[in-house]
């Protein structure tokens, strides 16, 4: 089962039971956020970004955890380039001195140009060194978001010559996987949850957006539902509303 836009198209999330996929560290502390899972979920998360050519994750996402996202495989040989990253943002508020920049310019003879896709173009202040391995992507704000992926897949692509059936992954946020879903791109879903109860109106969730009408609305089919103490381990196949 496939969206038809990607080859095969994977998001991986962890979440509270009632959809939660962080929460600020304090009151005091708000732009700090908690990390959901535990080691086993983060292991798991590895091993996904081990099978991905393409890793796609939002701007607040980055900013929360601005490392290079590796795989177990990569961890064990630094010099192994990790998936593609597409990071989305509208902003362009990044940390230019984050561990995943130094360390793509670092490698940016060896590894591909790491992907920044916006309806904005780049700030005309954008250090040098940053545009020497950054690869904007310029999208088209009246497009739809599976016309805005098209564009971005038609740039990504020949960037994957050894991976013609490349595997994209999605690794939040939840404003993110709302636009994947929108462009109903995603095809499977590997979502550990975990135990807590979190709550409150404007932590984000699972899914961000305005949401859906039911007459819209994506389903799981669930294929592997596991427990791991104390989380669930869960893969599913998304069917959209029109069938695909």
């Amino acid at each position: 089962m496939t969206s038809t836009l990607f080859h095969q198209c994977v998001a991986c999330f962890a979440s509270s039971v009632d959809g939660k996929i962080t929460a600020p560290v304090s009151p005091d502390a708000p732009d700090a956020w908690v990390k959901l899972g535990t080691p086993a979920d983060l292991n798991r998360l590895f091993r996904l970004r081990d099978s991905a050519d393409v890793l796609c994750f939002g701007a607040s996402t980055f900013r929360a955890w601005a490392s290079v996202r590796r795989g177990l495989t990569h961890q064990a040989d630094p010099c192994l380039a990790p998936p593609v990253p597409v990071m989305f943002t509208q902003s362009w508020s990044l940390d230019w001195l984050a561990p995943c920049f130094v360390e793509w310019q670092t490698h940016q003879a060896d590894w591909s140009p790491f992907f920044v896709a916006s309806t904005n173009p780049p700030p005309a202040d954008l250090p040098c060194e940053i545009l020497a391995f950054l690869h904007p992507i310029l999208l088209n704000a009246s497009h739809t978001p599976r016309q805005k992926l098209q564009a971005i897949k038609a740039v990504v692509d020949p960037f994957l010559k050894n991976a013609p059936n490349a595997v994209w992954m999605l690794e939040g946020g939840g404003q993110l996987f709302d636009f994947f879903l929108q462009a109903q791109a995603v095809d499977e879903l590997h979502l550990t949850m975990t135990p807590q109860l979190i709550g409150g109106v404007t932590t984000p969730s699972l899914v961000g957006g305005e949401g859906f009408s039911p007459s819209l609305w994506a389903s799981v089919v669930w294929m592997s539902v596991e427990y791991h103490p104390p989380e669930l381990f869960l893969v599913g196949n998304v069917v959209y509303a029109n069938g695909t």
